[in-house]
Order: C-alpha cells, then structure tokens, then sequence
C-alpha cells in the first residue's frame, strides 16, 4: 500500500473512531443515539460503496489503457521484425 494511501486509511480510522466516541459520550437518549450510530453507519457504509464503485472504475481503465499499449507494442514489434 502507497504511503497516502495509509494516510488516509488512518485519517479515516482515526475520524470514525473519534465520531463513535463523540457519539457514545454525548448526553442523549440510548434510542437517539442509537439511530445516530444507525445513520453514521450507513452513511460510511455509502461512502466505502462509492470508493470502492470508484476504484474498480479506475482499474478497469487502467487495464484498458494497458491492454491498448501492449497491443501497440506488439504492432511495432512485428512491424520491426
């Protein structure tokens, strides 16, 4: 894993942690915060979705792009030859 990427792994772990113990401390009723946990929850759980939607997106371009410049080598390869 990249460095920023742990960066921001842990940027994220830290920020959540920190929500979860926000939350738990504050002074409301368990059924409110319950639903609070409920809707944070879901809204991680949205954004990880989305992250994850994104980053299978950007591999399959990647590999495009991969296969599009290996086609064109071989092409000059056999040109060459």
């Amino acid at each position: 894993m990249k460095t920023g990427a742990k960066i921001l792994t842990a940027l994220g772990v830290g920020l959540a942690a920190g929500a979860a113990a926000g939350i738990l401390m504050a002074p409301r009723k368990g059924s409110e915060t319950r639903r609070l946990i409920r809707r944070k929850g879901t809204k991680i759980v949205d954004n990880v979705t989305d992250t994850i939607a994104e980053g299978k997106q950007k591999l399959s371009t990647l590999k495009e792009d991969f296969r599009d410049k290996i086609t064109e080598m071989n092409k000059k390869i056999h040109e060459l030859s």
